[in-house]
């Protein structure tokens, strides 16, 4: 009898998973073909989703994704295991949970995280419009930066290596971000109203071989930080888990609403972090287009900031040849592409054009 009753329970949810895979493939369908139902499903029933997973998840002072990580293939291979020693295992079943797990996985990914990757583009929720940059806005923007950089750095204290140094404590550093965040979200409704702190990942000195410096988990709604990298970093990394956690997918429109965050805050180290961040996203495409531009801007800039420069460097040695690396980039490079952007982690760069058309709009821009 009991035995009866078990599969039934089992059969009984198969049928709700797989009434949730039906309703979340609808939903994803429609947030395809409709931007609108998109943007208007991301800022309701995900957003909803991502408040009250957060809200849980947030309780606890670790990541509990960081924790599942490991616990949940060792708790399913010992129950797997159990059933077999106890000669109760059954093939059918056994594909049941499978089915049950992935159903589970997709309703979660997709209603909570998954439909912001098609909803409106981040500068026609904020009411601008992204153009072809030439060289000489490019070039504009970028002394702009550098030059509201060299301000901030007034501001900020540096260690003897030349790196900068953080004067607030993990919980400061969040309360700060979440206050800036909240400014934003009064002036751009799409933002999600999330307060929740990132949580700082226990295997960070390992994950720095990967080059990932923080990573969002739409299955716990939590933003995961890799704190072994400088300080400056792991501040920006922070803001950018923070935005995928209100809804921003696209890796450039998060670092440019981190950007935001940081400089909305009012804090003088975050406003140093955003554009210090800022700054290397457009040296690096700089870089790439045109050489000779690149090196007169780093020429000219504060010994202060070529100094920050040199201690990452230093810092990125022990890190930058390793092989996880390349298996991490080629990973995030498919799932980015999968998600729909075509250019795959090429996508990062693409926050240049996003700030320099933002700035171009701004009136005190000059």
């Amino acid at each position: 009898m009991k035995k009866i009753k078990n599969a039934d329970k089992g059969i009984l949810l198969f049928k709700i998973g797989a009434i949730l895979f039906a309703y979340t493939t609808l939903v994803l369908l429609l947030c395809i073909f409709s931007r609108s139902f998109a943007e208007s499903y991301c800022r309701t029933v995900s957003a909803f989703l991502r408040f009250l997973l957060s809200t849980v998840t947030g309780v606890f002072p670790f990541s509990l994704a960081e924790v599942l990580l490991f616990l949940l293939p060792v708790t399913w291979l010992v129950y797997e295991i159990a059933l077999i020693i106890k000669k109760r295992f059954r093939f059918k079943r056994f594909l049941m949970r499978i089915g049950l797990f992935i159903f589970a996985a997709y309703f979660l990914f997709i209603n909570i995280f998954g439909v912001c990757y098609v909803r409106r583009p981040l500068e026609e929720n904020m009411g601008f419009e992204v153009e072809e940059i030439t060289g000489s806005e490019l070039a504009r923007a970028a002394l702009y930066i550098k030059g509201e950089l060299e301000k901030t750095a007034d501001k900020v204290d540096f260690a003897e290596g030349g790196a900068s140094t953080n004067p607030h404590e993990w919980k400061a550093i969040n309360e700060k971000l979440d206050y800036g965040f909240e400014r934003l979200e009064k002036k751009y409704k799409f933002l999600s109203a999330i307060n929740a702190d990132a949580k700082r990942i226990v295997l960070s000195p390992y994950m720095t071989y990967t080059h990932i410096s923080g990573v969002f988990i739409p299955f716990t709604a939590e933003a995961n930080v890799n704190t072994n990298y400088p300080e400056y970093v792991v501040a920006f990394s922070t803001a950018h888990e923070k935005a995928h956690q209100r809804g921003i997918a696209g890796e450039d429109e998060a670092n440019f609403v981190a950007f935001l965050a940081c400089l909305s805050s009012q804090d003088d180290y975050l406003r140093y972090v955003a554009y210090l961040s800022m700054y290397d996203y457009y040296l690096e495409e700089i870089y790439l287009s045109d050489s000779e531009m690149y090196f007169d801007l780093l020429n000219g800039t504060d010994r202060r900031i070529l100094g920050e420069m040199y201690a990452y460097s230093v810092f990125f040695d022990k890190y930058r040849d390793s092989t996880a690396s390349k298996v991490a980039d080629t990973v995030n490079d498919t799932y980015i592409k999968t998600m729909g952007d075509s250019e795959g982690t090429r996508s990062y760069g693409r926050v240049v054009k996003l700030c320099t058309s933002y700035l171009m709009h701004q009136k005190n821009f000059n």
